[in-house]
C-alpha cells in the first residue's frame, strides 16, 4: 500500500474515531471549561512519545497550527453542549467551504471538477440539516459552530504548510495548549480526586482525540488541503447516530436526508482516490 492509500485510511479511521465525541461531551457530567482541559491534557500526553524523538523547528506554521487547533478543539465542544451534536458536527464540516478558499489563496492548491461538484453537493445535504435544528438550537452554539468549521479550516492549511515537517507537533501542541488554559477549572471540579464514570469518559475521550488526530495530522502530508476536509466527513454522518443511541437526541427526517445525500457525495469522491492511490495534479503541485 503506498503512501497515499496509506493516508486516505488513516483519515477515514481518524474520521470514525472523532464521531464518538458527541457521546462523550454529552454524556461526561463535568464543567465544558474543565472537559476541554482535560481532554486537551490527555490527548497532548498521548502524543508526546511522537515528537519527543526530534526538537522541533520554529516556524509560524508551527505556531499558528497549535493555536488555531488549541481554538478548534474549544470552538467544537462549546458548540456541542450549547447545541445538538448534530448541529454542532454538521456546522464543522462546512470548512471545505473555507478550506477551498484558503488552499487557493495561501498554498496554491487547485480545485479539481469533482473537488467543487462534492463540495456543492455536501452543502445541499448540509442544508437539510440545518433546516431541521436550525431553528430550535442556540444562536450561541450555531454562531461558536461556525468558528468550529473556520478554526479547524486553518488547523488544515497548517497542517500541509508542516509537510515537510512533523504536522503531528500542531496537534500535540495545540492540544496542551488547550489543556493549560481548561486546568484550572479542571483541578476545581473535583473529578480527578472523586474518580467515577465522569473520569474514565475523560480519559477516554482524551485517548481517543489523541491517536486519531496523531493519525490525522500524519496522513495530511500526502493530501490536498480540499481532500484532508472532505475525506473526514464520515464523522458528521456517524457522531448524530452514536449520541441518538446512546442519549436519544433525535435528527429529523430533514437530517437524515441531508446525511444520505452527503455521505453519496463523499463516497463517490473519495472511492477513486483510495482505488487508484494516484497523485492529483493538485497534490503534485502543492508538494513541490
Amino acid at each position: 500500500m503506498n503512501q497515499r492509500r496509506k493516508a486516505v485510511l488513516m483519515t477515514v479511521i481518524a474520521a470514525i474515531m472523532w464521531s464518538s465525541a458527541g457521546v462523550f461531551v454529552k454524556t461526561v457530567s463535568m464543567d465544558t471549561l474543565a472537559f476541554v482541559g482535560g481532554r486537551g491534557l490527555i490527548a497532548g500526553i498521548v502524543m508526546l512519545p511522537m515528537v519527543l524523538g526530534a526538537k522541533p523547528k520554529f516556524s509560524w506554521a508551527l505556531v499558528g497550527g497549535s493555536i488555531a487547533y488549541a481554538a478548534f478543539t474549544f470552538c467544537f465542544i462549546f458548540a456541542t453542549h450549547l447545541t445538538t451534536s448534530a448541529n454542532a458536527v454538521l456546522l464543522q464540516y462546512t470548512s471545505p467551504i473555507f478550506v477551498a478558499v484558503l488552499s487557493w489563496a495561501i498554498l496554491k492548491e487547485k480545485l479539481t471538477k469533482q473537488d467543487k461538484i462534492c463540495i456543492v453537493v455536501s452543502a445541499v445535504g448540509m442544508a437539510l440539516f440545518f433546516c431541521d435544528n436550525f431553528g430550535a438550537s442556540s444562536v450561541w452554539g450555531n454562531l461558536v459552530g461556525i468558528g468550529s468549521a473556520i478554526t479547524f479550516s486553518f488547523t488544515i492549511i497548517f497542517l500541509r504548510l508542516q509537510k515537510n515537517s512533523n504536522p503531528v507537533y500542531n496537534v500535540c501542541f495545540g492540544s496542551l495548549i488547550a489543556g493549560v488554559i481548561g486546568l484550572p477549572a479542571l483541578l476545581s471540579s473535583g473529578i480527578i480526586m472523586e474518580g467515577g464514570s465522569a473520569l474514565t469518559g475523560l480519559l477516554t475521550t482524551g485517548l481517543i482525540s489523541g491517536i486519531s488526530y496523531a493519525l490525522y495530522a500524519k496522513s495530511t502530508a500526502h493530501l490536498t488541503a480540499i481532500e484532508s476536509s472532505l475525506l473526514p466527513i464520515l464523522d458528521p454522518i456517524l457522531n448524530p447516530v452514536w449520541v441518538f443511541l446512546v442519549v436519544g437526541e433525535r435528527p429529523g427526517m430533514l437530517s437524515f436526508l441531508g446525511g444520505v445525500i452527503v455521505l453519496a457525495a463523499v463516497v463517490l469522491r473519495v472511492l477513486p482516490l483510495i482505488l487508484s492511490g494516484k497523485e492529483t495534479v493538485s497534490q503534485e503541485a502543492a508538494l513541490q
